[in-house]
């Protein structure tokens, strides 16, 4: 578990997330490769709000999908609830970071929804059930 969540605290550090929502019918939990393996993260034991599929691509490439069940209205207040990254308001939008987790140099987040990259506030952006919300490192 450790581990699963130093990997969500690399591709959330030093975040400031700007995204604008895709359109709904583009709500999908499907992902490009099917034969990844996802960590749920929500007790089976009882029902949730909301349910959304949360991707992360680090620098390398390599894709980390979780399962994400959760009582809370927004992808940021979900993320920071699971305690993978802290969020604050900042200049523009909102800093999203992780403690002892720095990004690479020469790199940058980019939010993406269902495969559309965002430019909305990310601690705006509320949970659309079966959405895929994304974060990509790409190169500056």
């Amino acid at each position: 578990m450790q581990k699963i969540i130093s990997a969500i605290s690399l591709l959330l550090a030093a975040l400031v997330l700007f995204c604008s929502c895709g359109s709904p019918a583009d709500n999908t939990c499907e992902t490009k490769d099917p034969s990844i393996n996802r960590t749920v993260y929500g007790s089976a034991d009882r029902e949730y709000a909301h349910e959304f599929i949360y991707e992360i691509t680090g620098t390398d490439g390599e894709i980390q999908s979780f399962v994400i069940k959760t009582d809370e209205q927004t992808v940021c207040d979900a993320l920071t609830k699971l305690g993978v990254i802290t969020a604050e308001k900042a200049e523009k939008g909102t800093a999203v970071s992780v403690a002892n987790v720095q990004m690479p140099e020469g790199y940058v987040w980019k939010f993406y929804i269902n495969g559309n990259i965002c430019k909305d506030d990310f601690s705006s952006v509320e949970i659309t059930d079966g959405t895929v919300y994304s974060l990509v490192a790409r190169k500056k």
